[in-house]
């Protein structure tokens, strides 16, 4: 009985966050009503590879080689009771975190959509057992190649087999329990000398027993110079990604292109220093510009510092180090960040990303509120 309490405790939080986040697409203002519905934090920026477009090689500030403290991710957890999902995923391989384990448990506790991507090589028979212990919705593998051959030209390793292979048990193995949950992905970004590869990507999917897959595109970008030549023609892209597409329906297994890959940010701005003296000015008429994800999202490196959307930004907005959760999402930076989207005078960190658009507040509602829809008939169908 307390269980089923519980239960209803945790759904009926959820209902009243979403009526509030149905509140701010409608009528947005600079404080956020909900509290975030959707979190991404860093658990490790430890990896055990060193890909050549990884920004972790070409940038710095991806790449320190440490953990997230525990005291941080109790500080992310305690954002878990209102949100929808939480995705596990930063610059590191996640596997390499000793206490991957809690964190998926806290997941399965709060009834999260939890997700996390992996290239797959310290997958064993521990960790299956793990992502099948009902903490996850769905599990990527990051293969960028479908032969070993440009595997080790992209990534730099000769564990693609050894990669193969672990999908293949862990999808047997879900198939022997029995389970819906998690779907089981396999990612590809699509760059010149990967290109030869891909339409063989469907094909593989099928036979590893992977439901879906995610494409995105490589874009080099011109603040620090990086890999411009591997960048693939956008007509050639379009054709290649949607012949994919449509051979993978054919096959049973879900297709989903990211729209664009966002270049980083790689001068560092830390809002959370500047605002103290800001005040917030009366806005003057209807929002002209807007963003959700100043509403929706927060995402959290793995020493706490806390950045509004992308990534890649180095726009830091706060720090669970120090903060709260409430404290960072209706604090100063993140007001100021709203308000300049509301005003029209969208921040500098906006000017490259292509969802900067004018704001269409029916259309946006409709957009996102069957999005929410989606996300939560997939937490019930995968939990």
């Amino acid at each position: 009985m307390n269980q089923r309490i519980a239960r209803w405790w945790r759904q009926l939080r959820r209902r009243v966050n979403i009526r509030r986040y149905r509140a701010d697409l409608l009528a947005p203002e600079t404080v956020a009503r909900a509290r975030p519905m959707n979190l991404y934090y860093e658990p490790t920026a430890y990896c055990n590879l060193k890909c050549k477009i990884c920004y972790r090689e070409t940038a710095d500030g991806f790449a320190d080689n440490k953990h997230m403290p525990d005291a941080v991710f109790e500080r992310v957890a305690a954002a878990y009771p209102d949100a929808l999902s939480v995705l596990l995923l930063g610059y590191g391989e996640p596997l390499i975190l000793p206490q991957l384990s809690e964190h998926i448990a806290r997941c399965r506790e709060h009834e999260l959509m939890g997700m996390t991507s992996t290239n797959g090589i310290l997958v064993d028979d521990k960790i299956i057992d793990l992502f099948l212990s009902g903490g996850l919705s769905l599990v990527n593998f990051s293969l960028d190649a479908t032969t070993p051959e440009t595997y080790k030209k992209v990534r730099g390793s000769d564990a693609f087999p050894k990669i193969l292979d672990n999908f293949k048990r862990l999808s047997a193995e879900k198939r022997r329990r029995g389970l819906g949950a998690p779907i089981l992905c396999v990612s590809f970004c699509l760059l010149s000398d990967n290109l030869g590869d891909y339409p063989a990507l469907p094909r593989l999917a099928h036979e590893l027993g992977a439901e879906h897959i995610l494409t995105q595109p490589f874009e080099a970008d011109a603040d620090f110079g990086g890999h411009k030549g591997l960048t693939v023609d956008a007509a050639e892209l379009d054709r290649m990604v949607e012949a994919a597409r449509v051979e993978s329906l054919a096959l049973g297994i879900s297709f989903w292109r990211t729209p664009h890959n966002q270049p980083p940010d790689l001068h560092p701005l830390d809002v959370a220093a500047s605002p103290d003296g800001w005040r917030e000015p009366p806005l003057s008429g209807p929002p002209r510009f807007y963003c959700e994800s100043l509403w929706r999202m927060m995402g959290v490196k793995y020493d706490g510092r806390v950045f509004p959307c992308c990534p890649r930004l180095n726009t830091i907005v706060g720090d669970l180090a120090t903060q709260t959760v409430d404290e960072v999402w209706n604090g100063p930076a993140y007001r100021r960040l709203r308000w300049e989207l509301l005003s029209g005078n969208y921040p500098k960190i906006c000017e490259k990303c292509p969802e900067r658009r004018p704001f269409a507040p029916e259309e946006y509602f409709a957009q996102q509120m069957a999005w929410v829809d989606d996300v939560i008939a997939l937490t019930a169908r995968t939990l």
